[in-house]
């Protein structure tokens, strides 16, 4: 995505912060609508032949793959789905320094939150080392 090779507009990080929310309130019945607006935002797929193979998917209803399908290069993931139906996506850094975690109401939307929090991330440049010798604070203990 453009946004990690030159320096973000306030614009587009105003617009990928707009697109996370959305994906977080979406129901899995409009999966389709926010994988075609992920593709914009991200300027994918880049040519006919590539875009005409993600409308299949969304057509043909591989969510899970359109999703995979707009994950930059050099972006790690793991999907998973739980017994009750919880859907959690986990998206890694490029340079692998951490990850962020996604729930969505399907696959696909977990996956587009995930990797819109990693693009955010990355625009907001590397996040300092913390020392936790005396404990770690309340917000980053396990529940």
């Amino acid at each position: 995505m453009s946004l990690l090779r030159t320096p973000p507009a306030r614009a587009q990080v105003a617009q990928l912060r707009a697109f996370l929310h959305m994906c977080a309130g979406s129901a899995a019945c409009e999966q389709g609508d926010r994988l075609r607006e992920g593709a914009r935002l991200f300027g994918l797929p880049r040519d006919a032949q590539a875009l005409r193979r993600f409308e299949a998917m969304i057509e043909c209803g591989a969510f899970e793959s359109a999703a995979m399908a707009l994950v930059a290069d050099g972006h790690g993931f793991i999907l998973s789905r739980g017994s009750t139906g919880a859907c959690l996506a986990s998206a890694a850094l490029a340079d692998g320094s951490d990850e962020l975690v996604a729930e969505g109401a399907s696959l696909a939307l977990a996956l587009l939150q995930a990797h819109t929090s990693v693009l955010l991330a990355e625009c907001d440049g590397p996040v300092p080392a913390r020392s936790y010798a005396h404990g770690a604070p309340a917000g980053a203990r396990l529940h």
